[in-house]
Parts: C-alpha cells; structure tokens; sequence
C-alpha cells in the first residue's frame, strides 16, 4: 500500500506523534555514556559535627565577607565555629585551596578538593598506601599515630619518610619531637647523614634533649667561661659574664644552640636540673635571660622545662622572640598561661599572642580591658574624626581570636556607643558572642 493510500488511516498530527514516539523509544533503548576524559568526582565527605543553625548562617556569612574585604585570615571565624563544635553550611563556605589554613575538624573538606585521595580518605596510613595520601593527611595521620604508638610512627617514617623532598621530609621528622625517647636515637642518628641541613639539625636537637649529643670538648670549655658559679650561703648562684663588644655576645649566643645543656652543666660540676636551679633571672637583665632560654629550647629535655618555674612570670625576664621560641616547646595549657601574662603586662604584640597560643577564644575580659594596646584600639575606634585603618581591623580581629566569649560580648558593649550595629568590622565579635555550644558536647 502507498503512502499516499494509508495516509487516511492515520489520526491528526500522525507525524509529531511518531516523532515523539522515536524520541522516547531513543532515551529508553540506548544509554548515552561519558567520553573517557569525563571523571566523577567523589560526594563531598559529612563532617563529624552538626551544621550550624539557620539562624546563625547570615551572620557566619557576614563574618566570612568581611574577613575577605579586610584580608582578615579566615581561620578566624572557622575557629570559633570549630571550637564550639559547628561546621558551616557547604553553599557557606568550603576551602578553595588544599593549602588553606583551617581548623582540623574541616579537614576532610580540604582533602575532598584533591579526588585521587578522597577514597583512602577512611583508611590507616601505611607503607603500602603512602604515596596515594596527599601531603596534608599523610602528616596528620603519623602525628596522630606518634601520640597513640610512638614506634610505629618512627618505624613508618623509616622506610617511607626518604622518598619526600626536604621541605615535607622535615615536617614529618619533626613529629618525632612528640614522645621523643631513648628509643628513636638510632634512627636518629642516621638522620644526621641526611642530605638537609636543617634535618641534621632537627636531628641534632633532638639528641641534645636526649642527652646523647655531645658538642666539641673546646666548645663546652668555651662556653663555660662565659659563666660564673658563686656560693650563695648554702647554694649556688649561676651568672653571666659582663661582654664588652657584640660579637662575644653573638659568639655566646651561637654556642648556646650547639652545646648541649647536660654537657654544659657536667663542665660546671652541675646537673641539668641544678643548672636551672642556681640561674636566677633578673628583669633587669633580659639579653642575658635570653641566653638561658636560648640554651633550654635548644637542647633541655621535656622534664627539665618544668624547671623554668611559673609561666605567668616569664614575660618580666624574656624577650617576645626568645619566648615564641620556647612556645613551640610547650603544652597547650602552658601556652594559654603565658599568653594570658604576657597580655596582662602588655609585654605581647597580638599577632605574636595569637600565633603563641594555639588556641582560640581564651582570654578574659579582665586582662583584655587592662591591655595598652587594646585601650589605644579602642579610643581610636571611638574617635569620630579618625577614619578605621586596616591595622584597627586586623588588631580587633586579634582581639576576637583571643577573647572567650564573654570577653567578646565586653567588648561589643564598650565600642557600641561609638560604632553602627551593623559596621562589618563588628562581625566576628558578634560570632564569637553568640555562637553557642554544640547540642552534642
């Protein structure tokens, strides 16, 4: 039959509807694939904590633009979500960069950017599996596994720790500095064959602390003349010789970082401990302060630090910088006290607090309001004929890192009679009062 013939037979729009018909059968019967150069990128990993409430998201979101708009780090307001046991919204903010500073709860965030790792994102880190971690959470993984099983750690860092270039290798030898003991000094010792300066010197250091370095005879012999040993009724009093020209005190200095403290204190006929003990401080005198300290962060043993005595008075004997030193050296607790001190004698500068610290949100009311820097912060805020500089937004945004929430809620009441509710600068003090406590902790 023609066409033409069965044409007749068929209803109105016959044509549209047999398109339609091989257009459905199309979709059904075959199955379009991606080409290969297509990938498909994992599901962005849920986070161990509760998203933050609705409620608050507008003003996380303000916090963030302004953090951007002033070049405030944005650590600062991820911090205070952290802490209180929060993550932000994704369509909020997630990390642009696996290099990003953030806190370590996001950290899954951070890897999911990098696909080739986001499958063994749930795995132990191992020998076999090494290189398919990336960088970031291959650290994370052997700090954690030093504080849980110090040998494994050494032992993984062994055979897999020389296939790193230099700059990653020393972040990983220096995780042995946590439970450090006699047990890691043949791997140690080997270390100092490396092919870096500064992991041989990494190395070196961390021998000293186990009193299994030695210095050069002429060299412990010439730092001691640098001492004086007096008796003192039925003690000793340890001090130094006055220098007359900068390079005895720069050559006293140098020694310092190369002679170890047990093999010094041997010359003096001291121990270590007896050492600290016969050094009194004196505020007057805080170069040669520095000297002691120089001497006790370089080689003391982790016990021997409990012999510098109270941390709330180390900011009258030591510089900033001889102190940031130490810090790296200190526990957590140890570190919040001396920041406190060192803000309560307005001896700090912010950034060196906040870098000191290693914790956020602190600092009470109390010692912040007493603080020249903040009392100076905080008139130029309320003078209306000065325009806010970005030193005034990056010095409040210190003092919110630093302040406990509380402290936070203070400080928004003293600058209020001063300031529009709404200025953006204000942001991340308004976060850090507000957002409470995770339901869950």
């Amino acid at each position: 039959m023609a066409q033409s013939d069965w044409n007749q037979y068929l209803p109105e729009e016959s044509e549209l509807q047999l398109l339609a018909l091989i257009g459905h059968s199309y979709r059904v019967g075959f199955s379009p694939s991606p080409p290969d150069s297509f990938t498909c990128k994992p599901l962005l990993p849920a986070l161990d904590l509760p998203t933050l409430p609705e409620h608050l998201r507008p003003l996380l979101k303000q916090a963030l633009l302004y953090c951007k708009n002033s070049h405030i780090p944005v650590r600062y307001a991820l911090e205070t979500l952290a802490q209180r046991h929060w993550a932000p919204h994704p369509t909020d903010w997630i990390p642009v960069s696996t290099t990003e500073d953030i806190p370590e709860a996001y950290h899954p965030w951070r890897l999911w950017l990098s696909s080739q790792q986001a499958h063994i994102t749930d795995q132990s880190l191992s020998a076999d599996n090494w290189d398919e971690f990336y960088p970031s959470e291959r650290l994370k993984q052997v700090q954690q596994l030093r504080a849980v099983s110090p040998d494994a750690a050494r032992e993984l860092l062994q055979t897999c720790a020389s296939r790193e270039p230099a700059e990653k290798r020393v972040k990983l030898i220096a995780t042995l500095a946590l439970n450090l003991s006699t047990e890691d000094a043949d791997y140690l010792n080997t270390l100092l064959q490396d092919r870096s300066q500064k992991i041989k010197h990494l190395a070196t250091q961390f021998l000293m602390r186990l009193g299994l370095a030695d210095a050069p005879q002429d060299d412990i012999a010439e730092l001691a003349e640098y001492f004086s040993l007096k008796k003192k009724l039925a003690s000793r009093r340890l001090a130094l010789k006055p220098l007359k020209t900068n390079a005895q005190k720069s050559r006293r200095l140098s020694l310092c970082t190369q002679v170890p403290i047990h093999a010094l204190a041997q010359h003096l006929d001291l121990t270590p401990e007896t050492f600290l003990k016969a050094w009194e401080p004196d505020p007057n005198k805080q170069t040669e302060n520095d000297v002691i300290l120089t001497l006790v962060s370089t080689s003391a043993s982790d016990d021997l630090l409990d012999h510098l005595g109270d941390p709330k008075t180390w900011p009258k004997y030591y510089s900033l910088e001889a102190l940031s030193i130490l810090s790296e050296r200190l526990s957590d607790q140890t570190c919040a006290i001396l920041v406190s001190a060192m803000l309560a004698q307005g001896s700090a500068s912010l950034p060196l607090a906040c870098e000191v610290t290693r914790q956020a949100h602190i600092i009470k009311y109390q010692t912040i309001k007493k603080n020249p820097a903040y009392k100076e912060l905080v008139a130029a805020l309320s003078d209306a004929t000065k325009n806010v500089t970005p030193t005034h937004h990056q010095s409040l945004a210190n003092w919110h890192y630093l302040a406990t929430p509380s402290a936070a809620q203070s400080i928004l009441e003293e600058l209020k009679p001063h300031m529009m509710e709404a200025a953006p600068i204000l942001s991340l003090l308004k976060l850090n009062s507000r957002v409470p406590l995770g339901e869950d902790h």
